[in-house]
């Protein structure tokens, strides 16, 4: 009966790809790939990276609808890092961090493009110097010369923006989270700060995951410590609340977190040494002052457990914590008044590398209920960060997953491994689409035999409908959209 269905998911899918629209176009050997893209009417705007002739920075290109270099121009940049692009009233702003070792300096610029001319106007966001003497110097010291220094938070409608920037003072023991909260023309309305001790090899807390609500102009965020630990951070232009919090769920958990105006949630998968104990889905709501309000532990569902899963899922255990096998949870996106956690099975290997494979996919109502549960077949073997994992998209309110692999579609679906990852690997694009109902098909978007490999991390979204890709083969590359 398997291969019965199966059969019918191939030839439904080579179907329903052949009736998808899909273009490329080749693109200039200097770009390196595609950051950031944008719809200006019946055009696309990219912002790309570079590297010619010992010089690094950004292009930006004006495409039409057909993919053909309208006007393109360059910002060198050698030594910096692009922590955001927005587009607004026909320009594009750049937050870009200038790294200038000699000067032991690292500055935040913003740089504004007219997109009628491509004309630049730059001005500087924020500094560390001198007064940071020792961050810098130990920045500097433990990183290239195009590390990044902070972390960027957008809101869902870009109309905020945050920058968190963390440092010490060694002498003194201490760490300072600086927090600059930003309109969308990047005006600081509010800076706050955070000092507190800080010992050497006791880094406590560790960054998890973080939100901007619009409504309240606050920044969110959740840290966790191995063991258990959470911590909830709150900023906004009334002060800098931070809250331990300890769960009536006392196993060990991965969480991330996301909001909406009211609430916010934070979400995931918890995890038992005991045997008798299943695994399963964890499930919190707070009110935006940091109260909670409710927590859940929900099992997976039959279809996860039972029917998405192989011989070989079923005997090495789905979300297993033995020394080679865990799970990660990627991204909680919200969508349609639904919540969706995202989970990825992670192998860890001798050498020390990590190679991603199945995708779980839980689908909740916000009251915490579960809607379903799948598990994603990707049978992937690849250590290339640009090619490995996968990304989720909404396009017009129905789930897609975009992945990479060097396997037929019969092969992935009985689950079988590809081979080990080599330089020129050939890969294929494969889509997975869900309706409401969790249901879900695979489309195979490209051929490995005669198409390029596409950066799927990299991929861009453009207005709920078109996705962007950069690709490359050998010394030549594409850029790729695809209409849903």
């Amino acid at each position: 009966m398997k291969k019965i269905i199966l059969l019918i998911a191939i030839t439904f899918t080579f179907h329903i790809s052949n009736s998808q629209n899909i273009k490329t176009e080749n693109v200039a050997p200097e770009i390196e790939n595609t950051l950031y893209s944008f719809l200006l009417n019946d055009n696309l705007i990219n912002v790309q990276s570079y590297e010619e002739n010992n010089s690094r920075g950004y292009n930006i290109s004006i495409l039409d609808k057909d993919l053909k270099t309208i006007n393109s121009s360059k910002i060198e940049s050698s030594k910096s890092v692009l922590h955001n692009v927005s587009f607004k009233n026909g320009k594009l702003l750049l937050l870009i961090q200038e790294n200038n070792q000699n000067n032991l300096s690292i500055d935040y610029n913003v740089i504004t493009i007219d997109a009628n001319d491509l004309s630049q106007t730059k001005k500087k966001l924020y500094s560390l110097n001198s007064s940071n003497h020792s961050t810098i110097s130990r920045f500097f010291y433990q990183n290239s010369e195009l590390a990044q220094m902070g972390r960027f938070d957008a809101s869902k409608d870009n109309d905020y923006f945050s920058l968190s920037i963390e440092s010490r003072i060694n002498n003194e023991k201490t760490k300072t989270i600086t927090v600059l909260f930003l309109n969308s023309d990047y005006d600081l309305l509010f800076k706050k700060q955070n000092k507190f001790e800080w010992k050497e090899n006791d880094e406590r807390f560790q960054y998890r995951s973080s939100f901007i609500n619009s409504n309240t102009k606050s920044l969110y965020v959740l840290n966790y410590r191995f063991g258990g630990d959470y911590k909830l951070e709150l900023i906004n232009s009334n002060g800098y609340i931070i809250k331990d919090f300890d769960f009536e769920n006392k196993m060990f958990k991965r969480l991330s977190m996301n909001g909406d105006k009211d609430n916010f949630y934070c979400l995931g998968f918890y995890f038992s040494d005991d045997k008798k104990v299943k695994d399963g889905i964890f499930y919190s709501k707070f009110s935006n002052d940091l109260e909670l309000i409710e927590e859940k532990n929900i099992s997976y569902s039959k279809q996860l457990l039972e029917e998405d899963q192989s011989k070989s899922q079923k005997k090495k255990g789905f979300s297993s914590l033995k020394s080679k096998v865990g799970v990660d949870v990627n991204k909680i996106l919200m969508n349609n008044n639904n919540l969706y956690v995202f989970g990825e099975l992670r192998l860890n290997l001798f050498n020390g590398g990590t190679v991603y494979e199945d995708i779980a996919v839980i689908c909740l109502e916000n009251n915490g209920e579960l809607k379903w549960s799948r598990l994603v077949d990707k049978s992937q073997n690849l250590d290339d960060f640009n090619y490995t994992s996968y990304k989720p998209f909404f396009v017009k309110n129905n789930l897609h997953l975009l992945f990479n692999s060097s396997l037929s579609l019969e092969n992935i679906n009985i689950d079988k491994k590809s081979p080990k990852p080599y330089t020129g690997q050939k890969l294929t694009l494969y889509s997975v689409n869900f309706n409401e109902q969790g249901e879900f098909e695979y489309k195979q978007l490209t051929n490995k035999k005669t198409d390029f490999n596409y950066i799927v991390l990299e991929s861009n979204q453009l207005e709920n409908e078109k996705i962007v890709l950069f690709g490359n083969r050998k010394k030549e590359n594409k850029i790729m959209t695809i209409d849903f």
